[in-house]
Parts: C-alpha cells; structure tokens; sequence
C-alpha cells in the first residue's frame, strides 16, 4: 500500500496477507506487524463480514500508538445459528509485554 509515495507495509507483511480483503486509512505508522499478520492469518479460517452468530465471548487487545484514531482490536467468538460451532480446533492464548524491553535485562 502506497501513501503520499511512503510505503505503510512491510515487505513481510504484506506477503503475510496475500489473499486477505485489506482497505486503506489516512494514517501514518505501521497498522499490522508482519508477528500480527501471521497469527491472524494462521488461525482464522476466513476473512469477510461477520457470520450470524451466537456470540460467546468477546476478546479486546489496545495498543500504545497513538493514530488519532482507536488503537484497537476485538474478536469475537461464537456459534451459528444453527448451534454449530465454527470452530473445532483448540486455541493457545499467546500474551508478552516485552516488545521493548532492553536486552540486557535477565529476570
């Protein structure tokens, strides 16, 4: 994606997401890291609007940047509304805080 002539993804990014729908924002800074884009494209099976579902929880992440706009992430988890789960694989919750810790910190 181009803006103003400043390329706004990363090389491995943006192979990450061949095949995923993308649109483009008015904002300035990485949006996707090429770590967000693979876990995303790994564990969803499909991109596009929102199934009619049965919602059964919902899931948040915030960022720190700030893009004069939410930095903001939500998933939500549910079933069809047939009682059919879109789901059949187990999920391992991934959490870090030390994307920018100094490397010569051992604890």
């Amino acid at each position: 994606m181009r803006h103003h002539g400043v390329i706004r993804t990363a090389p491995a990014t943006a192979e990450l997401l061949k095949g995923v729908p993308l649109r483009d924002l008015d904002i300035e800074g990485e949006l996707v890291t090429p770590t967000g884009a693979a876990i995303a494209t790994t564990l969803s099976g499909a991109f596009g609007t929102r199934p009619e579902m049965t919602l059964d929880t919902v899931g948040y992440g915030l960022g720190s940047k700030d893009f004069g706009i939410p930095n903001f992430l939500r998933v939500f988890l549910g079933s069809s509304s047939a009682g059919e789960s879109h789901f059949s694989d187990t999920i391992l919750v991934m959490e870090t805080n030390i994307d920018d810790m100094n490397p010569e910190f051992n604890k």
